[in-house]
């Protein structure tokens, strides 16, 4: 893009992206499917097209604050465009994205230049001293990212369906379109489709307010789940609160249907109106469960137990005949964390004894939601 707008400015830009984008698929058609490839299209494409719309949106006199606004209508740009898909693959949003491209501008730019000097010098005192700034730079520049990322607020979640953020694609697009050829049709239509959004979200909102519902999640080495009633949530797993698989994945998923959540470990002991814990056994509003691992083999129950659900992590080396001398069951969870031999072993001897079972390592999550 940058090599065809310098040998001739009247090129179409969006011809010179595609075109790049040809090449690349060329290469490896699979890049198609790569969430890398997709973001950085939509943002050049976003740049391209929405840029110069927010840029002139206002005008501003002063040298240093209309570079100010100009990075800012960058940012604003590249957002715009990604901002659905992102929060597709990501289930979150930083709030601060302003703050922080701006922040980052500098050691960028200096990074960048540092950076392709040093490949070209071939003195060793040179390229030492060199190398001391451009480190510096970039160590900086990543403390001030990793500064904001703890800010109060500084990322939005929400966990939608494929549906949802198509829905916004189709406004954003409207709204260009309205915008670029002066048609109110596309402009009540969109505004038609955010009502709807806003209506559905906030029905979903409602509702989730009086539901109680049980979420397992499926962790290939690590057991986790989730209670929530309304807006409260209780996440148990055998990680780390710090864990970045609790914080990217579970916990993005769990912000987005409650405002208050709260990380318990495995075998932590709680007891409140609502939910009940002690090692293996759960009670949550009268549904019971009970996790059969390794460890609850050594303090079976004297006499035997009835819960609604029992979960199977860890290896535990068991057969469900014996299981059923000590623990009556509606539902058999096994997770992921289990061979693909003992899952085999278990599902054949579940089919035999007639007994309902559900293999979560089969999909992402699985949620029972209570009466």
């Amino acid at each position: 893009y940058v090599f065809g707008k310098a040998v001739n400015r009247s090129s179409n830009s969006y011809n010179l992206v595609s075109i790049s984008a040809v090449f690349l698929l060329l290469y490896n058609p699979y890049f198609l499917l790569d969430v890398g490839f997709q973001l950085s299209y939509l943002a050049v494409l976003g740049l391209i097209y929405l840029y110069p719309k927010i840029y002139h949106l206002f005008y501003v006199k002063n040298w240093l604050a209309d570079q100010v606004w100009s990075y800012a209508a960058l940012s604003c740009a590249a957002q715009l465009a990604t901002f659905p898909l992102a929060m597709y693959y990501f289930h979150q949003f930083p709030v601060y994205f302003l703050i922080s491209n701006l922040l980052i501008v500098l050691p960028v730019i200096v990074i960048m230049y540092v950076g392709i000097i040093f490949l070209f010098i071939p003195w060793p005192g040179v390229l030492k001293l060199m190398g001391l700034g451009l480190e510096s730079s970039i160590t900086w520049m990543n403390k001030g990212l990793f500064y904001i990322e703890q800010l109060p607020y500084a990322n939005f979640s929400s966990y939608q369906g494929i549906a949802y953020y198509f829905t916004i694609t189709v406004i954003i697009l409207g709204l260009c379109i309205a915008f670029q050829f002066r048609d109110k049709r596309m402009l009540y239509i969109s505004f038609v489709l955010l009502l709807l959004l806003v209506s559905i979200q906030s029905f979903n909102s409602v509702s989730t307010g009086k539901k109680k519902h049980i979420t397992f999640y499926t962790l290939r080495k690590n057991v986790a789940f989730s209670f929530f009633s309304g807006s409260e949530a209780w996440i148990y797993s055998d990680l780390d609160s710090a864990d970045k698989t609790i914080n990217y994945s579970i916990k993005a998923a769990v912000e987005a249907s409650a405002s208050q959540v709260r990380f318990m470990n495995l075998k932590h002991k709680i007891e409140n109106n609502w939910l009940y814990s002690d090692k293996n056994f759960f009670m949550f509003d009268g549904w019971r469960m009970l996790v059969w691992d390794k460890e609850f083999e050594h303090m079976l129950p004297s006499s035997p137990i009835k819960v609604d659900v029992l979960l199977l992590t860890g290896r535990p080396k068991v057969v469900l005949k014996d299981v059923l001398k000590s623990v009556e069951f509606d539902e058999l969870l096994i997770d992921a964390t289990n061979s693909d031999y003992h899952i085999k072993r278990w599902t054949d001897e579940a089919s035999a004894l007639s007994l309902n079972y559900r293999v979560l390592k089969k999909s992402p999550a699985y949620s029972i939601t209570l009466n």
